[in-house]
């Protein structure tokens, strides 16, 4: 929901005067700032559990995103404006099914037609064997 800033990275201008309230701004820039229906803040979206990021200083600036996932999947993402990571759908490079947390699946053979972007590096957080399959096991990407 592209209208809804759950789930998002959002990217203002703080000295910027552009918005209703006049208190910020919303650089012309941002990928959906002409679309209607979405918030004109919103940078990427499709996200969980964003837990933190940073920029690369050097070269083209990007953009690292750490990416707490639900089931089995800690993932570092390279994020670009207009991204989709694909939750509640995806988790890393996996379907996420919301009807059975205890699995992950492949991705369908159509996937590429989907749009969503996946992480440049990504590993399992799964419990030891023995515990629930959505035990907590504390394992999260920092």
């Amino acid at each position: 929901n592209l209208a809804a800033p759950r789930g998002k990275i959002l990217r203002i201008d703080p000295t910027g005067t552009n918005r209703s309230n006049g208190r910020y701004g919303v650089p012309s820039t941002n990928p959906f700032v002409r679309q209607d229906n979405a918030l004109g803040e919103i940078f990427a979206y499709g996200m969980r559990d964003p837990h933190r990021f940073s920029w690369d200083p050097a070269g083209q600036h990007r953009m690292f995103l750490g990416h707490i996932g639900e089931r089995d999947i800690e993932a570092i993402y390279d994020v670009r404006a207009g991204d989709n990571l694909g939750w509640s759908e995806r988790e890393g490079p996996f379907v996420f099914n919301a009807a059975d947390v205890c699995n992950l699946y492949p991705l369908p053979n159509d996937d590429a037609t989907r749009g969503y972007t996946y992480p440049v590096a990504a590993y399992d957080h799964d419990p030891p064997p023995g515990h629930p399959c959505n035990a907590d096991v504390g394992h999260a990407v920092g």
